[in-house]
């Protein structure tokens, strides 16, 4: 099976890139059927595109020949622990489900169940990349390559099939920032063992209205770091991107974006999504490439068994760019990699509130574990806030004040 993808876009295609190089098969097709596409379309054609129409060829002389160049490249790929694949199926299908609700509400008790069923289904046959399979002959040695195919030059005795074509835009990428005001919602769907844990999640109160506006064939949520369930967002929000796969609807002014970002904050008082608008796939990399030199701003309720005096507190106010390490924590060490982290604790301010309680406003540098720094955790935090006041200190509640990353830019005068 063979694939090749041909584009509708502004330009000519240039056959000068290929000067003094192999033509492959796929590029030769694009050439000469890309000028009777683009006459049948009334479209200009290039090779490279934001929409593709993916033309599946399947050439079924060579079928022997390329399943047992898969069924070696499988026994040679290193494969993906069940485990992890059950539980990324397992948040696919609760996902799917959440989708299949908003569309058909009659049919959603049917399509959750059969989606658990597939979560715990047994593991599926092992799939091959066309990529993967393109390594896997440039590697294959000249005499086993000879043994599967006949290399000489031959006119073929049968043509290729059409087995499939589709129609693939882009992915369009919607970004924002969103405040959760709740102590008892997640960051994104909580499923343990194909039972999901809590009724809602900020992923899904925002995609839903979105994914509503602009059908697509899939949606991924990623955000600047993440809060725990029992943590509140506040401040300006947490910067967050959408990535609506393939999607149906491309076209998207910013008063749209105004209307879906109103219905998003209408649906759920525990969030409020503002700055919502279409951003570039360029505009992420520099999300991407600004996260570890972020920092973040805590707002910590602490409790103290022996009565903390002023200056032990105001003490702490005078504590720069204090250096820890941090063990992963316990309460993520069931899916954290066992590690040692060294973090920084910019500054902090410590204000009395009673004899046995303080708070804590604390600024950090990325990947910092605001809660070991203050109780600790059994010494894997070292040093921490129960070591500098040498009290048995714990942490009650936790807000993020910020996140200081200045993106996306903001749409507020």
């Amino acid at each position: 099976m063979s694939s090749t993808t041909c584009c509708c876009n502004r330009a000519e295609f240039d056959l000068k890139q290929f000067h003094n190089h192999v033509v492959s098969t796929k590029d030769v097709w694009k050439r000469l059927s890309g000028p009777l596409l683009e006459k049948q379309l009334q479209a200009p054609f290039k090779p490279f595109g934001a929409f593709s129409i993916e033309i599946a060829l399947q050439y079924l002389e060579k079928e022997t020949a390329l399943t047992t160049i898969i069924a070696e490249l499988k026994q040679k790929k290193p494969r993906t622990s069940w485990r992890t694949k059950n539980k990324r199926r397992q948040k696919e299908a609760f996902m799917q489900s959440i989708k299949d609700q908003t569309k058909e509400e009659a049919t959603k008790e049917e399509a959750t169940e059969e989606e658990a069923l597939h979560a715990n289904a047994e593991p599926p046959e092992e799939s091959v990349g066309v990529h993967e399979l393109r390594s896997f002959l440039k590697a294959m040695p000249d005499e086993r390559f000879s043994e599967l195919f006949d290399i000489k030059a031959s006119r073929p005795s049968t043509g290729c099939t059409i087995s499939s074509i589709k129609c693939v835009h882009d992915s369009l990428y919607v970004a924002g920032r969103y405040n959760k005001y709740s102590r008892s919602l997640c960051q994104t769907p909580w499923i343990i063992d194909g039972q999901k844990k809590m009724d809602t999640s900020v992923e899904e109160i925002i995609t839903q209205p979105l994914s509503l506006a602009i059908p697509s064939d899939d949606t991924k949520f990623s955000s600047s770091g993440r809060e725990d369930v029992d943590v509140r967002m506040l401040g300006a929000g947490r910067p967050f991107v959408i990535e609506l796969v393939n999607p149906r609807k491309i076209h998207m002014c910013q008063e749209d974006m105004v209307k879906i970002q109103k219905e998003i904050n209408v649906s759920s008082e525990d969030l409020r999504v503002t700055d919502l608008q279409v951003v570039t796939k360029l505009e992420i990399k520099v999300l991407k490439e600004g996260e570890e030199s972020k920092t973040k701003c805590y707002l910590a309720r602490c409790w103290s068994p022996l009565a903390l005096t002023d200056d032990a507190l105001q003490a702490l106010g005078g504590t720069k760019n204090l250096v820890i390490e941090q063990k992963t924590p316990i309460r993520v060490l069931h899916r954290r990699t066992l590690s040692t982290r060294k973090r920084v604790v910019l500054e902090m301010q410590a204000v009395k509130i009673d004899e046995h309680h303080f708070s804590l406003e604390l600024e950090t540098n990325a990947g910092t574990y605001v809660k070991e720094f203050v109780h600790g955790d059994f010494g894997r935090t070292c040093p921490s806030l129960r070591t500098l006041l040498e009290a048995d200190v714990d942490i009650l509640e936790l807000d993020v004040l910020s996140v200081n990353v200045d993106w996306p830019k903001s749409l507020t005068s």
